[in-house]
């Protein structure tokens, strides 16, 4: 198959040299890779020893560690259970109102008051 050549090293070259080309690159590549893969482990490694001086790296727990911060958290944990326990919902201010200019109760789900402006009024 011959071909036009957009760059003027591959002028009067055949498939043997492109693929003695490519084979040559491919061994520079995989040079690349591994030296690519060496800096990024010794970065991992000197951004690991950082963080363990700054203190920045857990350690692991024992069982006993485990179970004290698995009931330490769960003091923050919203379950049914304690929903039930607690009872019903309270209104954070409802016993600072003293009850005059209330308003009546208005289920969550009600629509909102019709607007005073038609769909006439929209189109123009």
């Amino acid at each position: 198959m011959t071909v036009t050549a957009a760059d003027p090293m591959w002028i009067g070259k055949n498939d043997i040299d492109l693929d003695v080309w490519l084979s040559k690159r491919q061994e520079e590549a995989s040079d690349e890779r591994a030296a690519r893969r060496r800096f990024i482990n010794d970065m991992n490694a000197a951004s690991y020893g950082l963080k363990a001086l700054a203190g920045l790296i857990s350690l692991p727990r024992s069982a006993d560690e485990l179970e004290r911060d698995v009931i330490r958290f769960s003091r923050h944990t919203d379950t049914a259970q304690r929903r039930h326990d607690f009872g019903e919902h309270l209104d954070l201010l409802a016993d600072l109102d003293d009850g005059a200019g209330s308003q009546p109760d208005v289920p969550a789900n009600a629509s909102p008051p019709a607007s005073s402006i038609s769909d006439d009024d929209l189109m123009d």
